[in-house]
């Protein structure tokens, strides 16, 4: 099961949003939306470290996925769609990479395609 933490500048609610945490239950994956280079990285530490500050207690919150995906729209420094948070099939395919997928060259692997195929082979390989 995924979970989402909605991070925002200052107290949650009434500041602008930051960054969006997605974790996992069955590990210590954790996807951060990293405001600086404007993109979704993988950084299982950040999320600890932050998390584990009372300091930041009153910053975040824990919130369902389509929550999550409005608050997601909203982190892009431009409006743009880049901070569109990824499907779950996607994210848990990340997750069992470790935030470090083969093939760097091939950028074919960076979208949900990718992953619905891996899906459909996983289930035909089961049946």
């Amino acid at each position: 099961m995924l979970y989402y933490q909605a991070v925002c500048h200052g107290e949650f609610g009434k500041t602008p949003p930051f960054t969006l945490f997605v974790t996992t239950d069955r590990s210590q994956d954790a996807l951060v939306w990293n405001q600086g280079i404007q993109m979704w990285q993988y950084d299982p530490a950040r999320v600890v470290r932050f998390t584990a500050d009372y300091k930041n207690d009153d910053r975040y919150e824990a919130v369902d996925r389509v929550t999550a995906e409005k608050f997601a729209r909203e982190l892009a420094a431009d409006g743009s769609s880049v901070s569109e948070l990824p499907s779950e099939g996607w994210i848990e395919w990340f997750f069992r990479w470790k935030g470090d997928p083969p093939d760097h060259e091939d950028v074919s692997w960076n979208d949900d395609l990718h992953v619905r195929d891996l899906e459909k082979k996983a289930a035909q390989d089961d049946s």
